[in-house]
């Protein structure tokens, strides 16, 4: 088992998400239209998404049951991390790496990627991420983090955000942190997800393509 733990600031990434080229259908309804800018509309579950953010899990009704790809040149540009209706999404050597790992009350959920014609199969290996593991090993007086004035709407209590982003260093974490699921979300820390050095060891090993904005923890009592 290693040491280490890594947090990645990936969703401070505006890249992520940006101009993707595809569009989503709901088990129930129709597609959404074929453009770059998403509408409110376009995001059925939208409470649900900030939910599982914070790594409450959800019910697997509220992911899109199919997505297709309208824009093969945006699309080229999208890497191993996305999101769809604004749920995290992974495909490639990142979703490989998960699929291998512990990852504790969080899901891979399969869904099928199509082709502009809504019909023909584009690419297979692309998963939601049902994020639902949760640890509560966040030091604050040993971090450098900026805590939020307001409390987090779900657990009814401050929480700490990453601003910008994380150096190495800047956030501690009890040796409990260690145990457990590979990934996980802090309970009282805003917009990052954890990372067990197994699996940030494997991610190193592959060609994965996407920035997740990696920087290392501190884990009490370990050197």
């Amino acid at each position: 088992m290693s040491n280490e733990i890594w947090l990645s600031s990936f969703r401070r990434n505006s890249e992520i998400g940006f101009k993707q080229g595809i569009r989503w259908r709901y088990s129930e309804g129709e597609w959404t239209k074929a453009r770059h800018e998403i509408e409110l509309s376009d995001l059925k579950f939208r409470d649900e998404v900030k939910r599982n953010a914070s790594a409450y899990s959800v019910p697997d009704e509220c992911f899109p049951k199919e997505v297709a790809v309208w824009d093969e040149e945006a699309f080229s540009e999208v890497g191993d991390v996305f999101y769809v209706a604004g749920f995290l999404a992974a495909r490639g050597a990142f979703a490989k790496v998960l699929a291998e790992c512990d990852l504790g009350d969080t899901k891979l959920l399969p869904f099928a990627l199509k082709k502009a014609d809504l019909i023909t199969p584009a690419e297979s290996g692309c998963y939601f991420v049902n994020l639902g593991s949760r640890k509560s090993t966040f030091v604050p007086e040993k971090s450098a983090l900026r805590k939020n004035k307001y409390a987090d709407r779900f657990l009814g209590e401050p929480i700490w955000e990453l601003g910008f982003g994380a150096s190495d260093g800047d956030i501690t974490l009890k040796a409990d942190a260690l145990q457990g699921p590979d990934i996980w979300v802090e309970e009282k820390v805003s917009g990052a997800v954890f990372f067990s050095g197994e699996i940030v060891s494997k991610l190193s090993s592959l060609d994965v393509y996407a920035d997740l904005m990696l920087s290392k923890c501190t884990v009490e009592g370990e050197r």
